[in-house]
C-alpha cells in the first residue's frame, strides 16, 4: 500500500501554517525511480473518508493503490494542501467575488489566490522536488481541484504554463469572479503544450435555493472549454466529462480519479 507523509509549512502571506499531505506510491521505497506529481487542493478531502467533508473523500489513495496493483503503472506522487476553513474563498480566488450568488455579496470574499498560488509554485514545489524523487518538469507536473479549487487550478495553469503540463478542473466555480477570470485566461499563455481534464455535473449547486446554479456550473464549464479552444488548445488535449445528474460533491469527483490520473500520466 502507498503511504501518506504529513508536514506543515507557512505560506508566508498570512501568519498560519498549512498541513501538506503527500501520497507516496507503494513501490517508493523499493525502487529508485522518480515520479510524476499532482498538486491538489482541499487535502482533507483527498484520502480518508473520515477526514473528508461529508465523510466521503476523493478516494485518491485507494484509486492509486488499485492502479499500482493492477500492473503497468509505476504510480505517482500526490501533494495535497489543506484548505484553511473560512479562508478557503480568500485563498482559492485571486479576485473578489463579482456575482451575487450562494449568499455572497459582491466584493466580500476572495483576493489572496495569487499569493496562495505563488506559495505552491515558489515554496512548496521546490521543497517537494528536493525532498522526494520527482519528475519535476512540466510534462510530469499537474494541478487539480474542484469548485473554488477548480478556479484556482485553472488560474495556476494559466499563470504558470511552463510549470503545469496538465490541469484537472472539476466543477469549476468561475462564476465567483467570471469577468476577471475570463480576461485572465484569454490574456494568458495558457494552453501551449498543456492538457486539460474538465468535469461538471448537470445537478450541481452549492445553494439549493438558487434554481439557476446547476445551469450556471454547466455554462461556466463550457465557457472555459471554449476559451481554451480559442487559445489554440487542440480538442484532443481536452478531456471533457459531463455527468448527467452529477452533483457537487466528492462522491461524484472520485468517480473520475482513475481517468484523470491516466490522462495525466499518458501525456504524449
Amino acid at each position: 500500500m502507498g503511504r501518506i507523509e504529513i508536514f506543515e509549512m507557512k505560506p508566508g502571506y498570512i501568519e498560519e501554517t498549512r498541513k501538506i499531505r503527500v501520497y507516496l506510491p507503494d513501490n517508493y521505497d523499493s525502487t529508485a525511480i522518480s515520479y510524476p506529481v499532482v498538486y491538489m487542493h482541499d487535502a482533507q478531502n483527498l484520502y480518508v473518508d473520515e477526514d473528508a467533508f461529508g465523510n466521503c473523500s476523493w478516494g485518491v489513495s485507494k484509486t492509486l493503490e488499485s492502479m499500482e496493483a493492477y500492473g503497468g503503472f509505476d504510480g505517482l506522487i500526490v501533494v495535497g494542501i489543506d484548505n484553511c476553513g473560512e479562508r478557503r474563498f480568500e485563498d482559492y480566488s485571486p479576485w473578489k467575488n463579482t456575482i451575487d450568488h450562494a449568499g455572497f455579496r459582491r466584493e466580500t470574499r476572495g483576493g489572496d489566490g495569487a499569493q496562495y498560488a505563488r506559495f505552491i509554485v515558489k515554496d512548496l514545489k521546490p521543497k517537494i522536488d528536493q525532498c522526494y524523487r520527482t519528475l519535476s518538469d512540466k510534462r510530469h507536473t499537474a494541478i487539480c481541484g474542484s469548485s473554488m479549487g477548480g478556479l484556482i487550478s485553472a488560474y495556476m495553469a494559466a499563470a504558470w504554463p511552463e510549470i503545469f503540463g496538465c490541469a484537472g478542473i472539476f466543477s469549476i466555480a468561475s462564476w465567483f469572479a467570471a469577468e476577471a477570470f475570463e480576461r485572465f485566461i484569454m490574456d494568458s499563455q495558457s494552453g501551449k503544450g498543456q492538457r486539460f481534464f474538465i468535469q461538471a455535473g448537470t445537478a450541481e449547486t452549492i445553494c439549493p435555493e438558487e434554481a439557476d446554479m446547476p445551469q450556471l456550473f454547466i455554462d461556466m464549464t463550457m465557457k472555459y472549454v471554449h476559451m481554451l479552444l480559442e487559445k489554440g488548445v487542440p480538442y484532443s488535449d481536452i478531456c471533457l466529462k459531463l455527468d448527467a445528474g452529477g452533483e457537487h460533491c466528492e462522491k461524484v469527483w472520485r468517480k473520475y480519479m482513475q481517468e484523470f490520473f491516466e490522462f495525466f500520466t499518458r501525456m504524449p
